[in-house]
């Protein structure tokens, strides 16, 4: 339905609507990113685990799978990351710039664009932006995604080689 349209009803639609639905994709797209940052930090996590709890080296096990990651913020995680992971430069920047769009979406995204929103070119504006951002979160996601096949890669590969761990 067009901006400026009314519906069966009679209601105006005027496109915020719309807007909301954009951005809401954009959210669920920046919580899979961090949802991927966590899946990688936990299989590292277990990985290491395992390799500690195998080695003479007991006393120094601290249990990193075991980390509740969902109390941290996005920041904190791709930090994590950063500090337990080779990050090519072209990875980090876009990490880095996943994270600044989250933080810039879910604090003060409308009330930075409230002018926009009320009119049908600045709501359509802000549906660019958000589809934008939204494709920008999923590339970090396909980016994070390959980390995490490398690590339950490695993770089945040193469960399989231990028959202790079968």
């Amino acid at each position: 339905m067009p901006i400026g349209s009314k519906s069966e009803t009679g209601t105006l639609f005027d496109g915020r609507d719309l807007v909301y639905a954009h951005f809401g994709a954009a959210a669920f797209a920046a919580q899979v990113f961090e949802q991927n940052i966590i899946l990688v930090l936990k299989l590292r996590g277990r990985i290491e685990d395992i390799k500690v709890a195998m080695s003479d080296e007991i006393q120094t096990f601290n249990a990193r799978g075991q980390i509740d990651y969902r109390r941290m913020t996005l920041g904190k995680l791709v930090n994590l990351l950063r500090g337990r992971f080779y990050l090519e430069n072209s990875v980090a920047i876009q990490f880095a710039d996943a994270l600044k769009l989250r933080n810039e979406l879910m604090h003060g995204y409308f009330s930075r664009n409230a002018a926009r929103l009320q009119t049908a070119d600045g709501k359509n504006e802000m549906i660019l932006e958000l589809d934008t951002a939204t494709e920008t979160f999923f590339q970090a996601v396909r980016t994070a995604a390959l980390f995490a096949i490398d690590e339950g890669g490695d993770l089945l590969r040193l469960v399989d080689s231990n028959p202790d761990l079968q």
